[in-house]
């Protein structure tokens, strides 16, 4: 089983109660063949379904690189920065305030480049009719 869906069939296990460590003390368990039968098809569909989508969509890898550019670098050092500023903004040095300031600027930066890299490598169908186009765009 890969790595990345492990976390999710171990709670689906633990969801459906197919987990010896999830039963209450008072109910007894299901037997333990359907127990595994059970078990295996939760992993078989964790597995099944990101492969699913991935025949689905060819062009996943790169729409998901395009939200996690724009939002990984936002969600991750933007946000902690702005909050931090916003909670503890009277407390800090000046020294310290320079340093955040340089890692916003910077991680703004890289959030706009790796956004405007990315939605240049995405399929012209995606997010537009190419008809409205100028023919400058549909050269590749």
């Amino acid at each position: 089983m890969p790595l990345n869906t492990r976390p999710i069939s171990t709670t689906l296990d633990i969801l459906l109660g197919l987990s010896p460590t999830s039963l209450p003390p008072t109910t007894s368990p299901a037997p333990p063949l359907r127990r595994g039968v059970y078990r295996a098809l939760v992993r078989i569909f964790t597995v099944a379904f990101p492969v699913g989508i991935a025949i689905v969509f060819p062009e996943f890898d790169r729409i998901m690189a395009f939200l996690g550019s724009a939002m990984c670098i936002v969600i991750c050092v933007i946000l902690p920065i702005c909050y931090y500023f916003k909670i503890l903004g009277h407390e800090i040095q000046w020294r310290e305030r320079m340093l955040c300031w340089a890692l916003l600027v910077f991680a703004v930066i890289c959030a706009t480049v790796g956004t405007v890299w990315t939605y240049d490598s995405l399929p012209r169908g995606i997010w537009f009719d190419c008809r409205f186009l100028p023919a400058r765009f549909l050269e590749s």
